[in-house]
């Protein structure tokens, strides 16, 4: 079923070159980035268009795990990302496709 509201946590992973994103419930959804604040952004992101993904699929929208029972490393932590779903969904919606497409010939203004 749809949701307006999710929200997962995301386990933060540091290395001197940036910061990779995982979300342990949503298979397949990585991301990463420079800063926190990137690493966070690029997290709403990747997970809302996963979502989107999961809900356009009829897939099950999986449950989101308890922060108490999702163990880190030394060099990671533990982020909730939430994300407002009808933003995204209207600027999915929204999108402009490029189509090939045939037109007659008397279409074509001169040159």
């Amino acid at each position: 079923m749809k949701q307006n509201h999710y929200i997962y946590p995301a386990i933060f992973s540091y290395s001197t070159d940036g910061i990779s994103v995982a979300f342990p419930d949503i298979l397949g959804c990585f991301t990463s980035g420079k800063t926190q604040e990137e690493a966070l952004k690029m997290a709403k992101e990747a997970m809302a268009l996963h979502l989107i993904g999961l809900e356009q699929e009829n897939f099950d929208i999986p449950a989101a795990s308890s922060l108490k029972n999702l163990k880190t490393k030394a060099n990671e932590a533990t982020v909730l990302v939430d994300v407002w779903m009808p933003t995204f969904r209207q600027e999915m919606n929204s999108l402009s496709v490029n189509e090939t497409l045939s037109i007659p010939r008397w279409l074509i203004s001169p040159k």
